[in-house]
């Protein structure tokens, strides 16, 4: 019986400290700025806005036959925002969000992603 309660009290510090170091990767998350790449290989147009846990947060413009995954969070940002098929959300804040692309004319959700932002991150639709 010893043993037993023996077990359980090594056992609940080694919970608590796994706990702890989870939070400690939030304290020492960064915020950061987000990149929208679309992949369009169809010849099709649209508008999409970006929202952020439902809030607007910036938009683009579906050029046809564009690929822009190409770009990367380690090239420079203004030539980044200039391609076309992408968008930069700048000073996102550091923690889990919910980020959607929603078309212009029906307001329809096209992809979704849950993300952790810690620092620069690159999301890609394909269309």
């Amino acid at each position: 019986m010893k043993a037993k309660y023996l077990g359980l009290l090594i056992f609940i510090p080694i919970i608590l400290f796994l706990q702890s170091c989870e939070k400690l990767d939030d304290l020492f998350a960064e915020d950061g700025n987000l990149i929208i790449a679309a992949d369009n290989t169809t010849s099709d147009r649209g508008a999409f806005s970006i929202k952020i846990d439902g809030v607007m947060a910036g938009s683009f413009v579906l050029e046809p036959n564009y690929r822009a995954s190409f770009v990367s969070c380690d090239d420079d940002l203004v030539s980044v925002s200039q391609t076309p098929n992408v968008s930069i959300v700048t000073s996102v804040a550091k923690g889990k969000h919910k980020v959607e692309l929603v078309s212009h004319g029906d307001n329809e959700v096209v992809v979704s992603w849950d993300i952790t932002v810690n620092g620069c991150q690159k999301l890609t639709a394909i269309f």
